[in-house]
């Protein structure tokens, strides 16, 4: 979406091919699958708000319901939005990103073939990894 962004990722250890032609760091980005849920302050484009995306993208992911009204899929740009507006509207905004977060994974379980079991015990409403230590070791050594 451009520019400064908060999110939370969950890597799978499993290798994919990058896009061709897109910056070094975005092809290094892709080189494993991954998810990710943030906040973006937006821009002329898009809205600020929650957004999320499955790397790579799978099928499946169309008609598919992301937990909290007003979250809607942007095929053209890989993404999920819940604009902030909307959020705002709910009655629990923080139970409502955890809902929003809670579907995408759902939907790389489901679409994707991801672990359900790869997210930890739920620490105030967030799912804590269970990244093995080798592997963050070996990500970050």
């Amino acid at each position: 979406m451009g520019g400064l962004d908060l999110s939370a990722t969950c890597h799978r250890a499993r290798s994919t091919v990058p896009t061709p032609h897109q910056p070094p760091f975005m092809q290094n980005a892709q080189l494993d699958a991954y998810l990710s849920v943030g906040f973006c302050f937006g821009d002329a484009k898009a809205p600020n708000g929650m957004y999320a995306y499955i790397w790579p993208q799978p099928d499946g992911l169309g008609d598919r319901s992301w937990g909290v009204e007003g979250a809607a899929r942007h095929p053209d740009a890989g993404l999920v939005r819940l604009p902030w507006a909307k959020l705002r509207e709910t009655a629990d905004p923080h139970q409502a990103i955890v809902t929003f977060g809670d579907a995408v994974y759902d939907a790389a379980v489901e679409t994707a073939g991801w672990p359900s079991d790869l997210v930890g015990p739920r620490v105030e409403g967030w799912y804590m990894s269970r990244t093995p230590p080798a592997l963050v070791q070996h990500q970050h050594g």
